[in-house]
């Protein structure tokens, strides 16, 4: 149509134009304006090659006297055609809606200012070279919805520092001639599965951002990135579950700040309710200062904070029951460690390499065994009974001058002044460990011709008091039934009580 036209500067195309045809404004090097009405119908125009387009040419492009620089697609367009903007020169950033679903080839290749593209988050194909070409391009945001993507589509595109993608495509594959450029990149929102090697040896990358939706993360995700500083998440119960396929699948292997949802992590609370910590979770992070899990918790993986340099205390809530191994290995500023009562199982090498460990409590259950001790041998065990040890406040270990430096466990555990009880079962009890004629006493009266059961001290709701009774006073505890609840003990055939006095499960 205006082939070859070398004095043409100005076009206008109506909305009603559905199809322009091959070569329409080839060598029209002159065009510099085109202006249109219906930006949605452009989208839709069929060009017949990529000279169809006038502006491939042109460096301003108006729809109803506006000027477009910064194109936002209307919401309700569902594919933008091939060759759309093809070579458009005064193109900066491209917005997609939600309902865009396709975008066809080259539509904004050799686009040579543009600088940004959000794509939506509906879009499910991208074409070939869809952003081929374009120099400047620098951020990219792809969402988790695409599933065909043509390995040329961001072609030499050299300038992308900044990406979100979906974690199924390598970043290597997607940016083929700028993935080991990025510095700054995302898991498109709905990633659940993120591939092997996703940014494997990509050095310039300093800050990344895994969604809570990624479930799993692929082998060596992040191996040699040695200057990811910045992970950032929106869920850290879904950190703790995510399974990590190897060591360097977890972006703080390397990185030294970590947040959740924009507040930094140094000291670590894993939230109530969390009953595991899959392996590697936070393994290497150098910037953990302290760990305290809830009572929830069952279980810790293999390797969780091995190599966290600067992890100076634990606390690993009462309802642990396993370690798992090379869990707290190389954590060189560990100093101290309780190993909750309800743990059965450690592994060999839970503390191996943890140089600074100095004192270790453990159920007495580990007493005698050769693991976990032998491998931190200037390491000090004490071994402490029930869980009620663990239990009993510095304030009133202090109120009568029990502890002694700092060793809280071990004053819970030696005998009080009567000789009979430990000094935790002072604490639960009521009674004052430091006298030798105070004792936790059972009494039984006749009232109405009925057997009543008293007890002192009595600190009431504080504690629960449970009343056992049996036929004969020798009997196995398997014997003695819970009579608390029943209003006249005399209608029992149980001859002898006693009362057991514990603290509250919270």
């Amino acid at each position: 149509m205006f082939s070859e036209c070398a004095w043409l500067k100005d076009v206008s195309i109506p909305a009603s134009v559905t199809n322009i045809e091959s070569k329409a404004f080839a060598d029209c090097t002159a065009l510099d304006t085109v202006r249109i009405s219906d930006l949605a119908a452009w989208c839709g125009i069929a060009f017949g090659s990529f000279d169809a387009n006038p502006l491939y040419f042109a460096k301003h492009f108006y729809v109803n006297g506006a000027e477009v620089k910064d194109l936002v697609v209307p919401d309700g367009v569902v594919t933008v055609r091939k060759y759309a903007f093809r070579g458009f020169s005064g193109l900066l950033s491209v917005t997609l809606p939600d309902s865009v679903q396709s975008i066809g080839g080259a539509v904004f290749r050799g686009c040579a200012n543009l600088v940004s593209a959000d794509l939506g988050n509906s879009l499910k194909t991208l074409g070939g070279t869809s952003f081929a070409d374009c120099p400047s391009l620098a951020a990219v945001s792809v969402p988790n919805t695409v599933t065909t993507v043509d390995t040329s589509a961001f072609s030499g595109s050299t300038a992308i520092t900044t990406a979100t993608f979906p974690g199924r495509f390598s970043a290597q594959t997607l940016f083929p001639d700028s993935w080991s450029g990025i510095r700054t990149a995302a898991f498109a929102n709905g990633t659940e599965w993120v591939t092997n090697s996703v940014f494997e040896g990509c050095t310039s990358l300093t800050d990344i951002t895994v969604p809570g939706s990624v479930t799993n993360m692929g082998s060596k995700a992040f191996k040699g990135c040695t200057n990811l500083d910045m992970v950032r998440t929106d869920d850290l119960k879904a950190w703790c579950l995510r399974f990590y396929q190897s060591a360097d699948a977890t972006p703080l292997y390397y990185a030294e700040h970590f947040f959740v949802n924009g507040n930094e992590v140094r000291d670590l609370v894993v939230p109530d309710g969390t009953k595991t910590i899959r392996r590697y979770a936070f393994r290497g992070f150098s910037g953990l200062q302290s760990v305290t899990l809830p009572d929830s918790m069952e279980s810790i993986g293999g390797g969780i904070f091995k190599g966290c340099m600067n992890l100076g205390s634990a606390k690993l809530g009462t309802g642990l029951k396993m370690i798992g191994g090379n869990a707290f290995s190389d954590c060189t500023s560990l100093t101290t460690l309780v190993v909750p009562p309800k743990v059965t199982t450690i592994d060999s090498n839970a503390f191996n390499g943890a140089t600074g460990l100095e004192t270790m409590y453990l159920p007495r259950r580990f007493e005698g065994q050769t693991d976990p001790m032998s491998i931190i041998p200037t390491c000090t065990i004490y071994f402490y009974g029930d869980i009620e040890a663990l239990s009993v406040p510095e304030v009133w270990l202090d109120r009568y001058e029990l502890t002694a430096g700092g060793d809280n466990i071990a004053a819970a555990e030696a005998v009080a002044a009567n000789g009979v009880d430990k000094v935790w079962e002072c604490y639960v009890a009521g009674l004052d460990p430091t006298n030798a004629l105070s004792r936790f006493e059972a009494r039984i009266a006749m009232e109405d011709g009925d057997p009543v059961v008293t007890w002192s001290p009595d600190l009431g709701s504080d504690r629960v008091y449970t009343v056992l009774g049996a036929t004969t006073p020798g009997a196995k505890e398997s014997a003695w039934t819970d009579v608390t609840t029943m209003p006249h003990l005399g209608q029992t055939d149980f001859r002898f009580f006693k009362v057991k006095v514990s603290l509250k499960e919270e």
